[in-house]
């Protein structure tokens, strides 16, 4: 144990012990040598997204106990917006976090469509956002604006904005 030193022997036994922990679960078991007579580990079923602390006590076959804490952070998967507003425009149908496409009808006087157009925010604080480049719009043709969000983790949704721009609307004659 010397050889190797105290902090060795205590990393390795935190992890077979929670590699041990997880595989029980799963109906397997390692083997330990030297063997251990009990292990409790505490936390492992109430992990949040968030920091977390696992407690772990390992009981040695002459009665001896040790008890770890490992700290564990979960990242969030939450990929989605909290809000979703357009400047100038009108968002149909009406925001909801899980609706992922939208007609968006600018105004007439209107011709490209970027992010300072936009008012996002996400779910999670630690989700990004990435908006597409800017675009021409024009009556005729819907272009497609994309708004990708990434969660902590690293999932990735899209939300797409079909944008055009209003007719016109003015049916005055002029001399």
């Amino acid at each position: 144990v010397q050889a190797i030193g105290a902090g060795a022997v205590n990393q390795t036994v935190k992890a077979v012990t929670i590699a041990r922990g997880f595989m029980v679960q799963s109906g397997m078991d390692i083997v330990c040598s030297p063997s251990f007579t009990e292990v409790t580990i505490d936390g492992e079923d109430s992990i949040e997204v968030g920091e977390n602390t696992i407690t772990i006590t390992v009981k040695a076959e002459d009665g001896t106990t040790k008890t770890y804490e490992i700290n564990v952070k979960k990242l969030s998967s939450d990929n989605t917006l909290k809000t979703l507003t357009v400047n100038k425009g009108v968002l149909s149908p009406n925001f909801e976090s899980n609706t992922k496409t939208y007609t968006v009808t600018m105004e007439e006087d209107v011709t490209v469509f970027n992010e300072s157009m936009i008012t996002a925010t996400t779910n999670h604080s630690e989700a990004e956002i990435v908006y597409d480049s800017e675009k021409t719009i024009n009556t005729e043709n819907a272009i497609a604006f994309t708004i990708t969000v990434t969660a902590e983790n690293g999932q990735v949704e899209t939300y797409t904005l079909n944008v055009i721009k209003a007719k016109n609307s003015d049916a005055t004659l002029k001399s």
